[in-house]
């Protein structure tokens, strides 16, 4: 079996097993740059934005505890406020599972894609 005739960040060679049809697996064949950028940036857009998020939340707090401990905020405003942004941080979560699962069954699918390819000589089997 062929291996990936690509070079991996580390400078030693890749040790992939690729298809006939093929010198390069997924990760390093340039045939699959954009599609490798547009996966990243994606990642990079999923994993920024509920972290973001998180941390505007805790600003709220730390205001809405200040408030509360300097009396400029009523105790029971204060409450609900706090009530409302563990509300708010248990959808952010949610949201970020629900799109870290989409991730997981698009790049499963993707695999599948590979491996039918690969089982039927159109493509590569993706190796250690």
């Amino acid at each position: 079996m062929a291996r990936c005739q690509g070079i991996k960040a580390d400078n030693t060679p890749c040790e992939r097993i690729v298809g006939v049809s093929s010198k390069f697996c997924y990760a390093h064949d340039p045939a699959n740059v954009e599609k490798r950028k547009e996966t990243a940036s994606k990642a990079g857009k999923a994993s920024r934005k509920p972290s973001a998020e998180i941390a505007e939340v805790k600003q709220h707090l730390r205001h809405v505890v200040e408030g509360v401990l300097d009396g400029s905020i009523d105790k029971g405003k204060g409450a609900v406020a706090a009530q409302a942004l563990g509300v708010l941080v248990r959808a952010i979560e949610t949201t970020r599972r629900i799109h870290e699962s989409e991730e997981i069954v698009a790049r499963i699918e993707e695999l599948e894609r590979e491996r039918e390819a690969a089982a039927t000589g159109g493509g590569y089997i993706r190796g250690g």
